[in-house]
C-alpha cells in the first residue's frame, strides 16, 4: 500500500487535489478512531481530524519518504495535536457519545456497550503517551518501529513503555475484576 501512497503524495505535491482527497480517503478513519481513542470525544475527535489533515496538505511540500513513511508523517500530525489539545485542558473527557447500536439481541448490545466502557476506563488509567502508545499498537496495529518514527523515540524505548502500559492495564482490570466478585 505505502507505493500506491507514494505515487498519491508525489501528485499532491505537485498540485492534484484530488490525489489528496484520495489520501484523505485512505487515512480519515483511522487517523480518527486514533484522535478518538485519544481524547474520547466524537466531536472534538472530528475537529483533530480535520485539522490533522490541513496540516498535512501544508506541510506536503516539505514531506520526504527520508523521514519516514507518510503513514508516520500523518500520525505524528495528530498526535501533535492530540498532545496541544491536552496541553490546553488537561482534563480528557470520558463522554461515552452516541445511542446504543440496534440489534436483534439486545444483551449482545449491553455487553458490547459494557466492554467498550470497560476499555474506555481502562485506558483513562494510563497517561497520555502510555495511551497512544497502546493506541498505535493494537489499535491500529502499528509495528514499534512505526510508532518509533510517530513519537520520535527509539524503537526498543517504544517496546518497553508498551509492556509496561500493558502490565498496568493488566494490573487495574484485575484489580477491577476482584472488587467486581465482592
Amino acid at each position: 500500500m505505502e507505493v500506491s501512497v507514494i505515487k498519491l503524495v508525489i501528485q499532491a505535491q505537485k498540485g492534484d487535489k484530488d490525489a489528496f482527497g484520495q489520501i484523505y480517503s485512505l487515512f480519515f478513519k483511522r487517523i480518527f478512531r486514533y484522535v478518538y481513542y485519544s481524547v474520547f470525544n466524537r466531536p472534538l475527535a472530528e475537529d483533530i481530524t480535520q485539522d490533522t489533515f490541513l496540516r498535512a496538505f501544508r506541510a506536503l511540500p516539505g514531506f520526504s519518504t527520508r523521514k519516514g513513511t507518510f503513514q508516520a508523517f500523518l500520525f505524528a500530525i495528530a498526535r501533535n495535536l492530540v498532545i496541544d489539545h491536552a496541553r490546553k485542558k488537561r482534563e480528557l473527557s470520558l463522554e461515552l457519545v452516541g445511542d446504543l447500536p440496534s440489534s436483534e439481541d439486545f444483551e449482545d448490545e449491553i455487553d458490547a456497550e459494557r466492554e467498550k466502557q470497560m476499555i474506555y476506563q481502562a485506558l483513562a488509567h494510563l497517561d497520555d503517551f502510555e495511551k497512544q502508545l497502546v493506541i498505535l499498537r493494537f489499535f491500529e496495529e502499528f509495528s514499534y518501529e512505526e510508532i518509533a518514527q510517530v513519537t520520535q523515540k527509539n524503537a526498543g524505548a517504544v517496546r518497553v513503555r508498551v509492556h509496561r502500559s500493558l502490565k498496568k492495564l493488566q494490573e487495574y482490570l484485575l484489580k477491577k475484576e476482584r472488587k467486581d466478585e465482592r
